[in-house]
């Protein structure tokens, strides 16, 4: 089976997922990091030279092409809202929406935004506020297609695994 977790960045999606396959004796991928590898750049880099239509297309390949059956897949927080990705996942494994608050993310993000292309130009913590809220009203049509959808601050690999019954 393969699971699939979305969400804003800062979501938890390769906290939790590096967890969850613990606790799931699975594999465990992290598209970010899978592309990093196989493009042997940073995401930075491939925004900057190639342009985020090149990286949407390395998303996509990625999803694609992980062959392993057992395996937790932690996305990037844009992957589900391009090409149709969204379908693509609900078809192949299960998807898991993580959305703890706005707040939440702020905490997590404001000290490493400079590493995060959507955000690294915000300027305070009320800017990088309200590009957080504008991005999830523009994604939440598209994470709100998964089968699971999990609402707090702190979730834990248990909550979701009684959720979703998997274990």
């Amino acid at each position: 089976m393969k699971v699939f977790l979305i969400g804003l960045m800062g979501s938890g999606k390769t906290t939790l997922g590096l967890q969850l396959a613990e606790k799931l004796n699975y594999s465990f991928v992290d598209t970010d990091d899978w592309i990093i590898q196989h493009q042997g750049t940073d995401i930075n880099s491939i925004f900057k030279h190639k342009g985020e239509n090149y990286f949407r297309e390395l998303e996509r390949q990625c999803i694609k092409n992980i062959s392993i059956d057992n395996v937790v897949i932690s996305t990037g927080g844009g992957l589900p809202c391009y090409q149709n990705n969204m379908a693509l996942i609900n078809e192949i494994g299960i998807s898991i929406w993580l959305q703890p608050s706005i707040d939440t993310l702020v905490k997590r993000l404001w000290n490493n935004s400079a590493k995060r292309p959507l955000i690294r130009n915000c300027i305070d913590e009320s800017d990088l506020r309200a590009k957080l809220q504008y991005v999830e009203d523009k994604r939440s049509r598209f994470y709100s297609q998964s089968k699971y959808t999990i609402i707090g601050n702190e979730i834990s690999i248990n909550d979701i695994v009684q959720r979703i019954d998997i274990a």
